[in-house]
């Protein structure tokens, strides 16, 4: 009972909901028994940026999968997309995938011209990271733009090279460019 108590504490540092909506937060647990495998989220307010609140998950299932995916909100005041970043490393590291995409907020035009064909134009400069994505994995194109960063890789040194951070920071400056 403590336990728990300790862990519902744990689960709303953070949050930064300010309506009754979406109901109370449900506290992560960790050690899923049945997966062995530990998963974990924590969130960030921010004050004083372009982003409210940036959010992290991960799944430690050990050499089987490793994956973490960060969220960055933007402010209310600006009409930026959502950025997210994905990294997934399957059995040992032998399968490597990594996403980053604007997850817009609508799929008006121009919307979509003022952000999402920016993101296109950054995607073309990096042929690694063209990749066909899954349908599995990124489930709906309602949520991830037609132009999300997408790569499949055999060799976990991709994760250190230049080009994979170059590619991060281009989109992140875009988005921060509006």
């Amino acid at each position: 009972e403590e336990e728990e108590e300790e862990e519902e504490k744990a689960g709303a540092a953070g949050d930064d909901r300010d309506d009754a909506t979406h109901g109370p937060r449900k506290p992560i647990r960790q050690g899923n028994v049945k997966a062995d495998a530990r998963v974990g989220s924590v969130c960030f307010r921010t004050k004083g940026s372009e982003f409210r609140r940036v959010r992290l998950e991960y799944l430690d299932a050990g050499p089987r999968a490793q994956i973490l995916n960060a969220l960055f909100y933007p402010d209310y005041s600006l009409e930026l997309p959502m950025l997210g970043i994905d990294l997934l490393s399957f059995n040992s590291g032998k399968r490597i995938l990594i996403g980053i995409d604007y997850h817009p907020l609508t799929q008006d035009d121009d919307y979509i011209s003022k952000y999402i064909e920016p993101l296109q134009m950054i995607k073309n400069d990096f042929p690694e990271l063209q990749g066909e994505i899954s349908q599995k994995i990124y489930d709906s194109f309602e949520f991830f733009s037609p132009a999300i960063l997408f790569g499949r890789f055999e060799d976990p040194k991709i994760l250190e090279e230049e080009r994979i951070m170059s590619a991060y920071k281009r989109v992140l400056e875009e988005l921060l460019r509006h």
